[in-house]
């Protein structure tokens, strides 16, 4: 009998891993990606910009769906890198569960802490590079 109740508990195991088995990154579609300014939290103004004053608060996002649509795609490493004239300052780390689809990705930095010039932001996946975005920031 505890054999038994062994297996099972086994093949339980095994089917809620599988079930909850991320998608690959390279089935996540890119619906829409910009960067934009201002708002609060997760209520910022959805237009694309690419020019930026230094006293803006960027918003850098990224929407992905996937199939099948009612599932979700797992959890997800994300890392976002900032570079300022080609040198990376800032890098954020975060684990996410995707549901549903569409799902939004965003992050935000301080147009300040990059400083005036050319600018470039990127969104990894799971170490793997997803999606960018270039930008300039003027006084």
């Amino acid at each position: 009998m505890r054999r038994h109740f062994s297996v099972i508990v086994a093949v339980l195991a095994l089917l809620s891993l599988s079930a909850s088995a991320a998608i690959d990154v390279d089935k996540l579609n890119k619906v829409s990606s910009f960067v934009t300014a201002g708002g609060e939290g997760a209520n910022f103004k959805r237009v694309p910009q690419k020019t930026f004053a230094v006293g803006d608060r960027l918003i850098f996002l990224t929407i992905v769906t996937w199939e099948p649509i009612d599932k979700s795609a797992g959890r997800h490493k994300l890392t976002w890198r900032w570079y300022s004239k080609g040198t990376l300052i800032s890098e954020i780390k975060q684990t996410h569960t995707f549901k549903p689809t569409p799902f939004e990705l965003w992050a935000t930095m301080l147009a300040a802490a990059l400083g005036t010039g050319e600018h470039k932001v990127e969104v990894l996946i799971d170490g793997k590079l997803f999606d960018t975005q270039e930008f300039s920031i003027s006084e």
